[in-house]
């Protein structure tokens, strides 16, 4: 392939939501989701209201967990966000290039 091509299909991938890293997930996200199996016979709206209101009870000792899961993740989004901006794509913690990877689309 020639220089301009190798660039362009770059651009392209560049503009692919399907290879592109997953956003940084944040601490009540982090809860949210390990919260949300105590609660399986209700709805989202049921689940979401129930989270919230154990959410606000955590005490700052008790979110600290999810907040370092949270910066856990944030290191992860930076290493692949610095890696799709240089290459158009990045390789997850499990070794597979995004490229490969099948992503919800809208």
């Amino acid at each position: 392939m020639k220089e301009k091509e190798l660039k362009l299909k770059k651009k392209e991938l560049l503009h692919d939501d399907r290879a592109r890293p997953k956003n940084l997930m944040g601490a009540y996200f982090h809860f949210y989701l390990e919260s949300a199996k105590k609660y399986p016979d209700f709805s989202m709206c049921e689940i979401s209201k129930k989270t919230g209101e154990d959410w606000k009870k955590l005490s700052d000792d008790q979110k600290k967990k999810y907040e370092s899961l949270k910066l856990k993740d944030g290191v992860r989004f930076e290493r692949e966000m610095k890696e799709f901006n240089e290459k158009g794509f990045f390789t997850n913690s499990d070794g597979i290039k995004s490229t490969f990877l099948k992503k919800k689309t809208h």
